[in-house]
């Protein structure tokens, strides 16, 4: 008769095997996921940006709410982001994207201005994980 199965040598070099793979793996999907997110911050803020200046074409102001801007912002439970807009400087606005989240990036930011200009501390928080 034969015996079938694995042996514990055998079992134990699997898990090795899984435990490695897995201590590679998951930082880089974090990285992953966290870049997404932050790529979809930058495209709603670009939007913002966007419709603040057709908004300011017909108005001759930058408004401080995106809804009246027409520009939908995902919720930040969603979304992970904060979006507020600051136009408290005539003839400017900065929007600012706030990951909502806690962990290594909670806090950070990601910011536009009127002149499209980018800046912000999350990139760095995304490198750093």
């Amino acid at each position: 008769m034969k015996n079938r199965g694995f042996t514990l040598v055998e079992l134990i070099a699997v898990v090795i095997i899984l435990g490695i793979l897995l201590a590679v793996g998951i930082p880089q999907y974090r990285r992953a996921i966290e870049r997404a997110r932050g790529a979809a911050a930058y495209s709603t803020l670009a939007s913002i940006q966007s419709a603040e200046e057709v908004y300011r074409q017909e108005f001759d102001i930058y408004h401080s709410t995106p809804a009246n801007i027409g520009v939908t912002v995902p919720p930040a439970a969603r979304s992970g982001w904060a979006f507020t807009i600051d136009n408290t400087v005539a003839n400017a606005f900065t929007a600012t994207a706030t990951r909502a989240a806690t962990g290594p990036c909670g806090g950070n930011l990601i910011t536009i201005d009127q002149a499209g200009t980018v800046a912000g501390n999350w990139e760095g928080c995304v490198n750093g994980l």
